[in-house]
C-alpha cells in the first residue's frame, strides 16, 4: 500500500472516530461513495528519524461529507514508522482535535 494510502485511510480512520460514526457505517460509505473527502489540508509537518523509526508531527485541516453531514476538522497529529524488511510501515497515530474543530452534524447538509 502506498504511503498516500495509508495517509488517506489513517485520516478517514480518524475522521469515523472523531465524528462518532460507527466504524462499519463508515466503511459502508467509503465503499458506495456516500463518505467524500472536500478538504485536506496539511502544515507544519515536522520530521523526526531515529534509524528505522520516523516520527512525524503536523497539522491537519480536514473537511469531509458524511453522506450529507458535514465535518471540518482541525487536528494535530503524530504517526510512528518503523522500517520493517525494507519497507515502511505505520506502527502508530494519534489524533488530537483542536478547540473549534466541528465534527459531522447530526442533520443533513
Amino acid at each position: 500500500m502506498s504511503q498516500n494510502r495509508v495517509l488517506l485511510w489513517a485520516l478517514s480512520c480518524a475522521l469515523v472516530f472523531a465524528a462518532g460514526f460507527p466504524f462499519a457505517a463508515h466503511l459502508k460509505g467509503v465503499g458506495s461513495g456516500a463518505h467524500k473527502f472536500l478538504a485536506l489540508d496539511l502544515s507544519g509537518v515536522h520530521v523526526r528519524s531515529y534509524g528505522d523509526t520516523a516520527i512525524v508531527e503536523e497539522h491537519m485541516h480536514l473537511r469531509a461529507d458524511n453522506s450529507g453531514r458535514i465535518a471540518d476538522v482541525n487536528n494535530l497529529v503524530m504517526t510512528v514508522w518503523t522500517k520493517l524488511q525494507g519497507k515502511w510501515r505505520e506502527a502508530a497515530w494519534i489524533a488530537v482535535g483542536l478547540p473549534g474543530s466541528r465534527p459531522a452534524a447530526s442533520e443533513p447538509k
